[in-house]
């Protein structure tokens, strides 16, 4: 029998170990998970962990087992649930039964009660796998020859401005995907010896990003890209510009070619996606911008960031000027922004720019890791945000009990005198930290910190990591908080924050888009994680960056 997990949720750490005696003894073929003492525990120990069966007390502190069910359920559909609680009444048994409790334990629990539930559920956890055997079988009977003349017929369809609904239905039940709509790209390969390896290398890269199909068409490389969270404009033209980039760099350079890219205005159905076509190929002949021309759009931003790629400036100054120099040339870079914005005084510096300078250091940090593959440079967005707030004042213990409308106090301003002593003491830790004798990350951590890169924006488990790097999940924990002194979750979550910022910054107007480009089901899970890390509230950080 394979294996089979259970997580025990209960904010009673003697409930916990009372029931995982009794599991242990009566199912020696049930793993038997490390027990989570609240809400939050739970989400992140179903995270981690991807138990088969959780048994969840109803009364836990802060984030309730319920609203932690809730949450959980938006992505752990198969999670079998078993309400454990000595409370019965009849409003959270609805709400429990809503969110598909399989059981329900009455505390105290009898072993006969707990044997006949427990039986019971494995029951339905074997049934499930074994139809989800049957079920992938049957994807597979669909050959690779199928897949690829519904790709032609397709594409081909939309060349000819006449969508193939039916084809395009086929293609969906075997995809599993319900969006009918998307961008198309037009690519080019200007200077390739080899086409058709230029064509593989690019398909190859986009299949870890999205569902996609494609056609070489006139020279051509057309591709209809699907992402089901992208619901609007702006926010498709930010996914692409997250990754495209660096695969049209990657393949200029293994390829020897120079790669431009058209891309159409994202539709929300089918049968618009033909003239689509039309406009990634005018948006190609367009070519307003460098590698990436998007069809009647002009990006635009919100907040002048000060420091906008300035980053490979400031890794450079880090390794090889004194800080103190390096900290003069970023206030120089500030009043001549606040001149030429006309302020009058520019010997005071707003948060804003404090948190943009942020953002800066952290970019820096993660280049000069890069660079110099070590470890211990524990620069995270969380320690820079909460850093720069406190140099302003900002009460964190009081502006986390703030709601999202309110605004907490804090100094607005410091001298420009503070502000540089604050950077150069930043300048010196950085340096210090890349000036010390090396010693190299392992390849392990340098795998799984590049897959969680790539693949922050989805359900990403330790486990599905920790594979893709070659080792056990528990070696990878293990290590990430050898070298980063971070967990799995604290790393997935540091780096999904740091997007959450740059779309705050780019103007991604609510919250709710930006969960979903981050890789959170639900917005009030993304709002409660970005305040606990960061200590303010995702609309307050934005109306600090918007305030004039």
């Amino acid at each position: 029998m394979e294996e089979i997990k259970v997580l025990i949720a209960d904010d009673e750490k003697i409930e916990c170990i009372a029931l995982e005696k009794m599991i242990r003894e009566l199912f020696p073929m049930v793993t038997v998970l490390p027990s989570a003492y609240d809400g939050m525990e739970l989400i992140q120990a179903v995270e981690e962990q991807n138990p088969d069966i959780a048994i969840v007390d109803i009364h836990m502190p802060g984030l309730n087992g319920l609203e932690a069910l809730e949450i959980l359920r938006m992505k752990h559909y198969g999670l079998e649930i078993i309400i454990h609680t000595a409370y019965n009444e009849f409003d959270y048994l609805h709400k429990a039964m809503q969110l598909r409790a399989y059981e329900f334990l009455v505390k105290p629990v009898t072993q006969e009660v707990l044997v006949d539930i427990m039986y019971r559920t494995i029951e339905v956890v074997q049934e499930r796998r074994k139809r989800e055997k049957t079920n992938e079988q049957k994807q597979e009977i669909v050959s690779e020859e199928m897949k690829e003349v519904i790709n032609n017929s397709i594409m081909m369809s939309l060349m000819l401005q006449k969508p193939d609904v039916h084809s395009y239905h086929i293609w969906q039940n075997i995809c599993q995907t319900g969006s009918g709509g998307g961008n198309i790209l037009c690519v080019q390969f200007d200077g390739a010896a080899d086409i058709e390896k230029a064509e593989k290398k690019l398909l190859s890269e986009v299949d870890r990003h999205c569902i996609g199909l494609h056609y070489f068409y006139h020279g051509k490389l057309y591709l209809y890209l699907l992402n089901e969270k992208i619901t609007e404009e702006p926010e498709s033209h930010l996914w692409l510009n997250q990754w495209l980039p660096d695969v049209m760099k990657r393949l200029e350079e293994s390829c020897d070619c120079e790669v431009t890219v058209g891309v159409s205005q994202m539709k929300d159905r089918f049968e618009a996606m033909g003239e689509a076509v039309q406009e990634a190929d005018l948006a190609l002949n367009d070519k307003k911008w460098r590698m990436i021309h998007y069809y009647g759009y002009e990006p635009k931003r919100t907040v002048n960031n000060i420091f906008r790629n300035m980053e490979k400036k400031l890794a450079d100054k880090v390794l090889h000027e004194e800080e103190k120099s390096t900290a003069e040339y970023l206030m120089a870079q500030i009043r001549d922004h606040l001149r030429k914005t006309k302020r009058q005084d520019t010997e005071k510096i707003s948060l804003r720019t404090g948190l943009q300078a942020s953002q800066l250091f952290f970019q820096t940090s993660h280049i000069l890791r890069m660079q110099l593959r070590k470890t211990g440079m524990k620069w995270t967005v969380q320690g820079q945000v909460r850093g720069m707030l406190a140099l302003f004042g900002v009460d964190m213990e009081n502006a986390e009990m703030e709601n999202e409308n309110t605004m907490f106090q804090c100094h607005q301003t410091i001298s420009a005198k503070a502000f540089q002593t604050y950077l150069e003491s930043e300048l010196r830790q950085m340096k210090s930290d890349a000036h010390r004798p090396l010693v190299q990350s392992n390849k392990a951590v340098e795998s799984a910190m590049r897959y969680i890169q790539n693949n922050y924006a989805r359900d990403l488990s330790l486990e599905e990591t920790a594979e893709h790097a070659g080792v056990t999940k528990f070696y990878l924990n293990r290590l990430l908080k050898q070298e980063r002194n971070q967990t799995f979750i604290e790393i997935l979550t540091d780096i999904r924050l740091y997007y959450a910022l740059q779309y705050i910054e780019e103007g991604i107007a609510t919250n709710q888009n930006i969960s979903y480009l981050i890789g959170y089901s639900t917005v009030g899970y993304f709002q409660q994680v970005f305040k606990r890390k960061l200590g303010i509230s995702p609309g307050e950080y934005r109306r600090i960056l918007e305030e004039k």
